[in-house]
């Protein structure tokens, strides 16, 4: 029967053979090699005590990223007029947002008061889209709720 794919020795039979012997330099062997396993492992307690840190803050990068990416407005109608938030990748040029320039040349309230996500249409008409909660949507309450502050 060979050994192949085996070991010559037992990591137990090898630390025994080292730390019996007369040879000062393999007992230090011995004496390096359980310092590298206490090195080893304090090492991968602090990854998993970073990871518990960065975890959070990663995952509130990641939610940040989304609402930046999200390109839908919100109009606040309301009597006597509306509000619009507009999606972050529109706010580099928020006077010429068409959006805001089609819900600035409607002659009426496009829906009842509320909050709404709205876009244009192919033709450029302002659609509406479903009723939102200025609680819940990130849009709405903006990076502070992707924060959770």
């Amino acid at each position: 029967m060979t050994n192949e794919g085996r070991a010559p020795f037992t990591e137990v039979e090898l630390a025994e053979i080292l730390t019996t012997s007369d040879d000062p330099q393999k007992r230090q062997l011995v004496t390096d090699l359980q310092q590298v396993r206490a090195n080893y492992r304090t090492a991968l307690d602090e990854l998993g005590r970073l990871a518990e840190i960065a975890t959070p803050a990663l995952e509130q990068v990641e939610a940040v990223r989304a609402l930046m990416a999200r390109n839908y407005h919100i109009v606040h109608i309301r009597e006597g007029g509306y509000g619009l938030q507009h999606g972050f990748p529109c706010r580099a040029n928020l006077l010429n947002c068409p959006v805001n320039l089609a819900l600035v040349s409607m002659q009426y309230p496009p829906a009842a008061p509320g909050y709404y996500r709205v876009r244009l249409g192919n033709g450029g008409e302002i659609q509406i889209g479903e009723n939102v909660d200025p609680e819940t949507d990130l849009l709405v309450d903006g990076i502070r709720a992707a924060f959770a502050i």
